[in-house]
């Protein structure tokens, strides 16, 4: 018979181990948020400058780059125009809809304390409840900031309806086939450019170098985080071979190796994003 201790962990062996536990995972909170922060900035960065829709576009015949017919595409699939359109409607009739629900729900707040202060000038004193306004203090409060709320929803519900009115023609240009959207693009400057082959090469560099470093990044971010979640030292704190001290010294020194590699990664992309921006101004 298998003995029923076997898998029997001390409390302070398993507080020891989670403590160990969640130092990691502080750590590893506060890598992600430094990792996000530096992908977003790539993003935005790639963003301003059309990369690599830019890119594309010099190093293709087609006038009209992958990335972007890509998501004219999606909005095709999507339904296009007539879907956009629908979808404005929809957006102003389940606005007008809520709308009409929270004024219906202030009417009655509204009723209900009217019916209150009746009620106590008729009994006075013999009126005991509490006053309506105190019961529905809160209620009225969050209603009036949802209707504040749903007053700015609507505004921009209008400037999307007029946006989308007043660009109506390019988007419908958008349903178009590939070779009718690219006929009406400018041409570039050809390719066999020699300055514009520097410059365009000078560009693919920095951008593979900065798409590399932050694929590097996620891919390590990835198996640390991975690791974080297997570690395990209650077997070595139970051995007695290490105290609670040296164990969690050693694990956070092993982890800590891990984390200046990202780190590393993080500084590296201030000089990748220079190269970029020095490239796309040649």
């Amino acid at each position: 018979m298998e003995c029923p201790m076997k898998e029997w962990v001390p409390v302070t062996v398993m507080k020891a181990n989670n403590d160990i536990k969640a130092k990691l995972l502080e750590r590893k909170d506060e890598i992600q948020i430094n990792i996000t922060e530096h992908n977003n900035i790539a993003t935005a960065l790639m963003a301003s400058l059309g990369l690599p829709a830019k890119l594309d576009a010099t190093e293709s015949s087609n006038r009209l780059p992958d990335f972007v017919w890509g998501r004219i595409q999606e909005f095709q699939k999507a339904g296009g125009m007539n879907r956009a359109g629908q979808m404005v409607q929809q957006l102003s009739q389940m606005g007008a809809k809520a709308s009409s629900a929270l004024k219906e729900i202030l009417y009655h707040l509204d009723e209900e304390k009217k019916q209150d202060h009746e009620l106590r000038n008729k009994y006075g004193r013999d009126w005991g409840c509490v006053p309506s306004e105190n019961i529905t203090k809160n209620y009225k409060t969050e209603a009036l900031k949802i209707f504040d709320f749903m007053a700015k929803a609507d505004e921009s519900n209008k400037t999307l309806e007029t946006e989308l009115q007043q660009n109506e023609m390019p988007f419908l240009g958008l349903c178009a086939s590939r070779d009718d959207i690219s006929g009406n693009i400018p041409m570039v400057a050809e390719p066999s450019d020699p300055k514009l082959a520097t410059e365009r090469n000078a560009l693919a560099h920095a951008l593979d170098a900065l798409s590399k470093l932050i694929s590097d990044r996620q891919a390590n971010f990835k198996k640390y985080w991975e690791e974080i979640e297997k570690t395990d030292m209650k077997d070595q704190i139970m051995s007695g071979l290490m105290s609670v001290e040296k164990a969690t010294e050693m694990i956070l020194s092993e982890f800590k190796v891990k984390e200046d590699a990202i780190l590393e990664n993080l500084k590296l992309q201030g000089d990748m994003i220079a190269a970029v921006n020095t490239s796309e101004k040649a």
